[in-house]
């Protein structure tokens, strides 16, 4: 068994859990095992008050994705909808600061009134917010960053990982989902998605939308499932330089 870390002279240790000496979770553990969960491992938090359970549950989203989903609300429906929205969603105060965390559940909850109030289902929400997420977050001053990440979809698309790890030099207890790219040929590859957040696979085809308009590309998405895990088959016009190399 190998020692990861100590916490309060506690040991942290992998494969069987970590002792959390209070049976809490909390953020500064996150930050301790953030190590671990890059090298895909999953860790579980274990305390001497509270059963075995997956660190995921108690990830927090920033407050900047809950300000894109009121983004996202306003510009489609109006204020008079976010009300209620946010009424139903139990979220007293909306004035979300971007740099903070708030509960997994939060985000959920305005998602499942979204789809209410809307008339659409919450993956039709996902979607249309994973869509017009990649323009949200150019406009709010990360489009440099985004800029680094490649010139082309397909190059974008190899380079997630890496655009999540500059992300995190400013977030840094995000906890972001994991990419990678596979039979990657002339107009198609397959990126695969593994995230420990359930039900969020809509949103990543609507970033896949929005990253299609952002390089002026047509593309198809075909999603299928690979073991324990969502993949999507992308098919896109093949750019000039890939058409020239055959």
């Amino acid at each position: 068994m190998t020692r990861l870390h100590e916490f309060q002279g506690k040991a942290l240790l992998c494969e069987a859990g970590v002792i959390v000496p209070d049976g809490r979770a909390n953020k500064r553990l996150m930050r301790l095992l953030q190590p671990w969960l890059e090298c895909g491992m999953d860790p579980v938090v274990q305390g001497p008050t509270v059963p075995m359970v997956p660190l995921w549950e108690f990830a927090d989203m920033y407050g900047l994705i809950n300000k894109a989903v009121r983004g996202l609300v306003l510009e489609i429906a109006g204020a008079d909808a976010w009300s209620r929205i946010r009424h139903a969603a139990q979220v007293e105060d909306d004035d979300f600061i971007s740099m903070e965390g708030y509960d997994d559940a939060v985000t959920y909850r305005l998602v499942d009134a979204a789809s209410e109030e809307l008339g659409i289902s919450p993956e039709a929400v996902l979607e249309a917010f994973g869509k017009y997420w990649v323009d949200y977050t150019a406009d709010e001053g990360y489009g440099e960053i985004m800029n680094t990440a490649g010139s082309t979809l397909p190059e974008f698309l190899r380079n997630l990982d890496q655009l999540h790890s500059r992300v995190k030099l400013i977030f840094p207890n995000l906890i972001p989902p994991r990419f990678t790219v596979t039979d990657a040929e002339e107009g198609h590859l397959v990126l695969h998605y593994f995230s420990e957040r359930k039900g969020l696979a809509p949103l990543v085809v609507g970033l896949l939308k929005g990253l299609a308009e952002r390089f002026e590309q047509s593309i198809t998405i075909e999603q299928f499932r690979v073991d324990e895990h969502e993949a999507f088959r992308i098919g896109y016009e093949p750019l000039k330089a890939e058409s020239s190399k055959s």
